[in-house]
């Protein structure tokens, strides 16, 4: 499926067939909750290796998923997040299915 979300021109491409639009928002159907969308703020804690709790905060860059997240001006993705506190301030203003590619054979 690709949505468009707010009055970006980019499309975002979500291929995880347990997705879905709900209420303009991407709702999980195996966990039971809605993800977080691009431009959307989320928070979450997280223990590092010297053993102290750490708040992270940032920017959605594309989506959540299952606990995987991505900020925006940060190559790190962190995966098996519990606990992930969303603001949604982000809205899906369009939504296809995957659309199915013809090509022109010319003989």
């Amino acid at each position: 499926m690709k949505i468009k979300i707010n009055s970006s021109t980019n499309i975002v491409n979500v291929p995880e067939p347990f997705l879905e639009v709900k209420d303009k928002r991407l709702y999980n159907t195996v966990t039971k909750q809605y993800e977080g969308l691009d431009g959307d703020i989320a928070t979450f804690l997280m223990k590092h290796e010297d053993g102290k709790t750490y708040e992270h905060r940032g920017t959605i860059d594309g989506y959540t998923c299952s606990g995987r997240i991505k900020f925006r001006g940060n190559d790190t993705v962190y995966t098996n997040v519990s606990g992930i506190h969303i603001d949604h301030v982000s809205v899906i203003v369009g939504q296809e299915d995957d659309a199915v590619e013809y090509f022109l054979k010319f003989e």
